[in-house]
C-alpha cells in the first residue's frame, strides 16, 4: 500500500479486521498516506469493538466499516433480539433500521449492507435521519 501511495495511486488506506496493535503498527509505518477505515465485525449483537477499538478508531480518525461480509443485520437473528424489538415498537422504526441506528450512532462508524430488493432498500434508508434517543442506546450498549 505505501508503494502505490508512493506512487500517487491513492491516497488513502483502508484496512479489515485490524486490531489495536496491528492499526497502531500500520498506522507508524505509513508516512505519506492516511488509514481512513478498518472493516470489522460490528452490530447489536457483536460489539466486542466498543470496549477498545472502536474509542481508538475515533481517537484516530479511523472510520470503522460494519460490512455485509459479516452483515451488521447478523443474517436475520436481530429479528429475535427481544430489546430490539421492543424499542423498534417504541420509536415507531423497524428492527432492522434500529439496529443500523445503532450502529451509524457512534462518530466514524458505517454501516454496509447488501440489497437486491426496493423495499428493502427503502428500510434501510429509514434507518438514516434520525438517531436513538439515548435512553435506548444505553439499554442497547448494555444487552
Amino acid at each position: 500500500m505505501k508503494k502505490l501511495c508512493n506512487l500517487g495511486l491513492t491516497r488513502y488506506i483502508g484496512v479489515s479486521n485490524f486490531e489495536i496493535n496491528e492499526l497502531k503498527e500500520a498506522i507508524s509505518s505509513t508516512r505519506k498516506a492516511e488509514i481512513v477505515a478498518n472493516q470489522v465485525h460490528y452490530s447489536i449483537m457483536y460489539k466486542d469493538i466498543e470496549k477498545h477499538l472502536l474509542p481508538f478508531a475515533i481517537e484516530k480518525k479511523i472510520t470503522i466499516q460494519a460490512y455485509q461480509a459479516y452483515s451488521p443485520l447478523e443474517r436475520g437473528r436481530i429479528f429475535r433480539h427481544r430489546k430490539l424489538s421492543r424499542i423498534a415498537d417504541k420509536v415507531g422504526k423497524t428492527v432492522v433500521q434500529v439496529a443500523l441506528n445503532y450502529i451509524i450512532s457512534r462518530p466514524r462508524t458505517i454501516a454496509i449492507v447488501k440489497t437486491e430488493n426496493i423495499e428493502h432498500l427503502k428500510e434501510i434508508i429509514g434507518a438514516l435521519d434520525w438517531r436513538l434517543p439515548p435512553k435506548f442506546l444505553e439499554e442497547l450498549e448494555n444487552s
